[in-house]
């Protein structure tokens, strides 16, 4: 019988802060979280991609537009010692929250101010890499273009800004619903009120559309199975703040474009272009005439709802996919794990790998094969090009003798990374795959686990831990051994700060005990291992 062990949760400051002013929302804070895509190394690997060389990441400047209490921000300045980082916002309190956190970290390298975005003038500097998540669609149009004017005025000749926003057409039906919640709402006062009558009005929604068959009855049924899983801070943030303004991505481009700006890319978390089939691609190609138009088809035909946008500066000249050298300056990983531990290379042999997502991808492809099978061999790791090369021309001797493997390899790695199944990256990942004797957990982590148990890992990933694995990452700091930290754990059960659920009655002695908890703490540190979360 397997046991659950949990932890008794005591006070402390919550690490959950409002986003901007202080209002009845205080309720439901809204959650300062880290962001994998923001990242400088990921804006960086994407912007070479498109022929943008960017200030190498290691002594960057960073900019954060709506910065809350750092909760993105701190972890990149940890993990980017050199680096300059500053983040503005207009709460007072979560600048000062912040900042606090930046004082008891020890961090030099960055600094929250308290502004409006709408005074901020070229007296702040240049910066590599300006950031603005979550905020462009809640803002009113003033503000809007405010972030857009100081993208255009604030950014290095060569830097690259990022945009998060929601579009139509897939907020079109969610426009709906998000009215019918304000009609619901008319007269309802507080934030844990506004809550529960949403979600009778969510699930009243979802009865009575359950056996419809209308398009209308797919769409809203589809929409508020979709919603109600996420918590009520995220449930009155997106749907019930005053402003929430989706625009279609053409739209937004053109904005870009009236401020000197120019589109990059997308910094995409799923593997979309496998969503499109081949044919649809080909008309796409047919329709656009530009980059942009072409963008605008993808929403059109995946619905899309949010978009995660790169800009440059105006006349920076881009390229529309990596050449070979490009993509050899790189490291490569991937997750997705093959089915056939040995690669079969045969033409007629259809291989299948499991995306994170609970995708299954399909090829007959040698290189593809030949790519994701050995990445995934040294997963967590990553390869560079000349690595990867040798590595599959010595095991693999039906590709060794293949004329042109180079660029076979490199095809490969183009279409893959494309497709969301290879990762890119300027260097290697901080953190450690394996757990040893006297573990050490991520700082960041370690400090953020005081307050919420959402913590950032070491590829700058939100990852949220149970109670358990949460105290154990607070203990890492490389001054307890397992054995020590085992005796940690029979202490906190003796005097109840631990509580474990089906214990077997006849397990009560100290031997038992402490055998229960060995194990405990060994299935933690694994997990803790497998999220990013360990550097030694």
């Amino acid at each position: 019988m397997s046991r659950v062990i949990a932890l008794r949760q005591g006070g402390g400051e919550n690490w959950r802060m409002p986003r901007t002013r202080l209002n009845p929302y205080d309720e439901f804070p809204y959650e300062s979280l880290s962001f994998a895509a923001t990242h400088p190394e990921v804006l960086a690997v994407t912007s070479i991609l498109r022929g943008v060389e960017p200030r190498d990441v290691e002594t960057c400047r960073v900019l954060e537009l709506g910065c809350a209490l750092g909760g993105n921000l701190i972890p990149m300045a940890f993990s980017l010692p050199r680096a300059t980082f500053l983040g503005v916002d207009l709460s007072e309190r979560q600048i000062s929250v912040g900042n606090s956190r930046i004082e008891e970290l020890g961090l030099k390298n960055i600094k929250l101010q308290q502004k409006n975005i709408l005074d901020i003038g070229p007296e702040l500097g240049e910066f590599d890499f300006i950031l603005c998540h979550g905020v462009f669609s809640w803002v009113p149009p003033v503000v809007q273009q405010g972030i857009l004017r100081v993208i255009s005025q604030n950014l290095a000749p060569h830097g690259i800004a990022y945009v998060s926003y929601n579009v139509f057409p897939g907020w079109l039906y969610k426009s709906l619903i998000r009215e019918m919640m304000f009609f619901h709402l008319e007269g309802v006062e507080g934030a844990v009120e506004k809550a529960k009558k949403t979600r009778e009005l969510l699930d009243a929604l979802s009865k009575a559309m359950e056996n419809g068959q209308t398009l209308y009855s797919s769409m809203i049924r589809l929409i508020v199975e979709s919603i109600k899983p996420y918590p009520d801070f995220y449930l009155l943030h997106e749907y019930l703040e005053e402003e929430n303004r989706p625009l279609y991505f053409h739209h937004f481009a053109k904005m870009a474009a009236s401020h000197g700006l120019q589109y990059v890319g997308e910094e995409r978390d799923l593997t979309f272009e496998g969503l499109i089939s081949d044919e649809a691609w080909k008309k796409i190609d047919e329709f656009a005439r530009d980059r942009v138009r072409r963008e605008q088809y993808v929403d059109f035909f995946l619905n899309g709802t949010f978009r995660r946008s790169l800009l440059c500066r105006e006349g920076v000249e881009l390229h529309r996919s990596p050449e070979n050298e490009t993509l050899k300056r790189f490291l490569f990983s991937t997750k997705a794990k093959p089915k056939d531990e040995v690669p079969d290379f045969s033409d007629g042999h259809v291989a299948k790998f499991f995306l994170k997502s609970g995708q299954v991808v399909t090829t007959n492809d040698p290189g593809v094969k030949a790519v994701i099978t050995e990445l995934f061999r040294v997963w967590p790791k990553t390869l560079s090009f000349s690595d990867l090369f040798r590595e599959v021309s010595s095991r693999y001797p039906e590709m060794a003798s293949r004329e042109s493997l180079s660029e076979l390899l490199l095809d490969a790695l183009r279409r893959c990374q494309g497709a969301r199944m290879v990762h890119l990256h300027l260097r290697e990942p901080g953190y450690v795959p394996s757990v040893s004797q006297r573990p050490v957990g991520s700082p960041v982590a370690r400090f953020q686990a005081n307050f919420n148990d959402t913590v950032t890992n070491l590829l700058h990933e939100a990852v949220s831990l149970n109670a358990f694995d949460r105290e154990i990452l607070k203990v890492l700091d490389g001054a307890h051994d397992q054995e020590s930290i085992v005796d940690i754990l029979v202490e906190d059960m003796k005097t109840g700060a631990v509580e474990v659920e089906e214990w077997p009655a006849d397990k009560t002695s100290p031997e038992d005990v402490r055998q229960e908890m060995t194990v405990a703490l060994t299935s933690s540190l694994k997990r803790l291992a497998s999220l990013a979360l360990l550097v030694g």
